[in-house]
């Protein structure tokens, strides 16, 4: 309905192993293989979508997987000698099955977000079968589908200005998010979160993130922050984006994202800026000593010993200076951290239940570090 009302176009096809290429890329041109031309009518099938589908993806042959590779990732459909730039925006695929063979790492690596959706529970269960409010209560398949689409149509058409405004939107977000900063706590989190995927999880082990998955994830924190309207790249965008990009492996998906809700939140450096203002202190004090025995001894002729005590002490307010800066920079960082956190219900990419626990779990680290770092800052002024 989405790509209807806003006018995508749309291709979805369930995979099989008996699945040729023809149903996805269109069948072969006849007029162009009478010129000779190994040519396809590839209109309306996958290469001309905006929004592409692909149901049990993982259970057709690797040649027709791996021909996918170059429209997922470059935008581009090989049509004989010639090289199609493709319309499409987006790809979502399902399967109930993992890749089996290696040979398909390089397609797996293509679908940058990945949710492992369980079974129902048994409340859950009791729901689908008795209906719920929104849901269908029973009757004809067909009919109660029928009816929950024109309610939903109805519903979008009173809202139709924002959807069509949808692909602008994107298209908006997606250049804005080319301005976004990458914070280096961010980019420390995507380096570190990579190290312990390859330390392994799981029994697996030795798994690993591509490069370029690294680099992708990068860029969707950016749109993440960009779809916000903040300009650089915040703590709640790594623990609402990060579980869903970073496993390999299913069975290392609930410990990836308590890796990330663990590690993502800085500790803002308020014991290594302390033990430096401590050295200074002690410098200064040791200074201030040499400078008053040297000051009861010296000769007037001992100017060159106070000019070394002199240069010493610019020395040490330059460290000052620069120590009293880089705490109030971290104490302004942190303090984002906090806003970021206290706000975590306001990000779209979070659900409401996981925005609570982030709010329980990392606010009262972020505010007790806020709260160090702080002190930290006036010490250094002072």
């Amino acid at each position: 309905d989405i790509c209807r009302l806003v006018g995508l176009s749309y291709f979805e096809r369930t995979l099989t192993r008996f699945t040729t290429p023809e149903e996805l890329f269109g069948p072969l041109s006849l007029a162009a293989l009478e010129r000779g031309e190994y040519r396809r009518n590839y209109a309306s099938y996958a290469p001309d979508c905006e929004l592409l589908f692909l149901d049990e993806v993982f259970k057709a042959s690797s040649p027709i997987l791996n021909s996918l590779l170059p429209l997922l990732n470059e935008r581009i459909f090989d049509d004989g000698a010639a090289k199609v730039l493709a319309p499409l925006r987006s790809a979502f695929a399902a399967s109930n099955e993992g890749p089996e063979s290696d040979e398909l790492d390089a397609l797996y690596d293509r679908f940058l977000l990945r949710r492992l959706v369980n079974p129902l529970s048994d409340d859950g269960v009791l729901t689908m079968l008795l209906g719920d409010d929104s849901g269908d209560s029973g009757g004809d398949g067909g009919d109660g589908d029928d009816g929950g689409d024109g309610d939903g149509v109805a519903g979008a058409r009173g809202r139709s200005p924002p959807l069509r405004s949808l692909c602008d939107a994107i298209d908006r977000v997606q250049a804005l998010s080319h301005t976004v900063s990458l914070p280096r706590h961010a980019a420390l989190l995507l380096r570190d979160a990579r190290a312990a995927i390859r330390e392994g999880f799981s029994d697996a082990g030795g798994l690993s993130v591509s490069d370029r998955r690294l680099r992708s994830c990068a860029q969707l924190l950016r749109v993440s922050a960009a779809a916000h309207g903040r300009g650089a790249v915040s703590v709640t965008d790594c623990v609402a984006v990060l579980p869903h990009c970073l496993w390999v492996d299913p069975a290392d998906a609930d410990a990836m994202n308590e890796w990330i809700e663990k590690h993502a939140l800085p500790d803002g450096g308020a014991e290594q800026i302390g033990y430096l203002l401590t050295s200074i202190h002690r410098r200064a004090e040791a200074l201030a000593d040499t400078k008053s025995e040297a000051g009861e001894g010296l000769s007037s002729g001992a100017a060159s010993d106070r000019d070394e005590l002199e240069t010493a002490r610019e020395a040490l307010l330059r460290e000052t200076a620069a120590l009293s800066a880089a705490a109030l920079d971290a104490t302004a960082q942190m303090q984002t951290h906090v806003t970021s956190i206290t706000n975590a219900d306001e990000h779209v990419f979070l659900a409401p239940a996981d925005a609570a626990r982030i709010r329980q779990q990392l606010l009262p680290q972020a505010s007790a570090r806020l709260q160090r770092l702080g002190a930290v800052a006036v010490s250094a002024v002072t």
